[in-house]
């Protein structure tokens, strides 16, 4: 299970806990599991490209702060 992140832009990777155990874990438990990695990567490109963004729209400002 994944805890949300207090802050939207952070970029920290959330926390998943992980009990080590030999049983395997139940249909349900791997579905959720999987539900929370896909969660984590949606999130993670949602802040890579809100980096890029910004990035762009700092490099097109620095390029007309040149021009004028």
């Amino acid at each position: 299970m994944s805890r949300q992140l207090e802050n939207p832009h952070s970029i920290t990777p959330a926390i998943i806990p992980v009990m080590l155990s030999s049983d395997p874990l139940s249909s349900e438990k791997q579905e959720r599991v999987r539900q929370d990695i896909q969660e984590l990567k949606q999130r993670w490109q949602h802040h890579q490209d809100e980096i890029r963004k910004q990035a762009t729209l700092n490099n097109e400002s620095d390029d007309v702060n040149r021009i004028t």
